[in-house]
Order: structure tokens, then sequence, then C-alpha cells
């Protein structure tokens, strides 16, 4: 059975001795949240003063996943070009006219989630940068004018290790076995292991 969560997070929140500006700081969450599963991005906002961009990246650290990528043209003899903005959490369109705050919603806009297959153990922190293609903050924007909501899904029950589900089964004993044969062949290994020691004593 799941359960969800919503979490509030907005730069107002943010130290400002640490993290002067709102394009890029961390927040830490009241009560941690265990067993992630899934997160959706329901709303996010940013003063979009001093942003030339037609999108930009919401980029949560400990959320990224390697199931959102970007499609980047290929450098001649290199493969793909630069630092990009993948796996960031999710891409923002800034379609309203510059220097409002664009509010993304997911019922307007588009659907936005972060699934993690074998679960995120505890979320207690968010580390939140806005982003340009490049992986570059926007905007050297000092006033309260970004943040987000999340729905943070969760599983109950224990989290089952992959590596506990990949054991092999249990050799089954041989009844053919001597164990005449068997009990012959510790004896010797006793006395010869009796045998090494001795001679080192000596």
């Amino acid at each position: 059975m799941a359960d969800y969560h919503l979490v509030y997070a907005d730069s107002a929140y943010r130290n400002t001795n640490i993290y002067a500006n709102s394009n890029s700081y961390s927040l830490f969450l009241t009560n941690p949240i265990r067993n992630v599963q899934r997160v959706e991005l329901v709303s996010a906002w940013i003063n979009t003063t001093s942003v030339t961009n037609t999108f930009v990246f919401l980029d949560i650290s400990e959320l990224r996943t390697p199931y959102h990528q970007d499609a980047r043209k290929a450098a001649p003899g290199t493969g793909v070009a630069g630092p990009s903005a993948l796996y960031s959490f999710a891409p923002i369109p800034l379609d309203g006219p510059g220097g409002t705050t664009k509010f993304y919603k997911e019922s307007s806009d588009f659907k936005i989630d972060g699934y993690y297959p074998s679960r995120l153990d505890s979320l207690s922190r968010l580390t939140i940068a806005w982003t340009d293609i490049y992986g570059v903050t926007v905007t050297s924007n000092n006033v309260t004018g970004t943040g987000c909501i999340l729905r943070v899904h969760t599983a109950k029950g224990p989290i089952k290790k992959s590596i506990i589900n990949t054991l092999p089964e249990p050799v089954p004993l041989d009844r053919n076995i001597n164990m005449s044969v068997v009990g012959f062949l510790l004896l010797g290994g006793l006395l010869l292991i009796l045998f090494v020691k001795n001679s080192r004593n000596e």
C-alpha cells in the first residue's frame, strides 16, 4: 500500500547567510520521509527577472533520475557535446512575459515525476538549483522568487534487497555419499594439521 506527502519548498526559507541567491540553496525537511518510490512536481515558480532562457531546469540533487534525459547535438569525434542538465528533476518552460514570476502547474502545463524503483531510503534534504540547458544557474536574482511543491509517494513494508532475491537455491545433500569416506578424509585433515603444528613447535 502506498502513501504520499506534500512538501513545500520556498527560497524564502533558505539561510541567506549561506545562500545569498534564490537560484541555488538547500532546505531540510521537518520530518524525513522514508521509502520514497515516486515524486511528482505539483507546482513550481521562479522570478524571471534577468532570465533570458526559454526553458529552465529545476535540479534537485536528491531527486535526480536516469529516466530524465535531454537530446543534444553530437560534437565531432567526441559524442555528446559539453555538460548539460541531464538527469535534472524537471524542465520548466518560461512561456510568460519576462520580468514576472513563472508558475508551473501540473494541471495546466504537463505532468513531471521521478520514479525510483529501488526506493530512496530517506529524503531529509532538498538541494535545489535552477539551471539552464548546460547546468549553469540561470540568474543571480537575490530576492525571494523560487520554489516548488512536491508530492512524495512512499511504499509501506520492508525493502527487499535484490541480492537476497538472486541467491541460488541450496544444493541438496547427495544421499549416495559414503559417510565413512567423508569421516576418513576429515580425520586425515585433522591429523595433518596437528602434524604441521607440532613440526613448527620443534
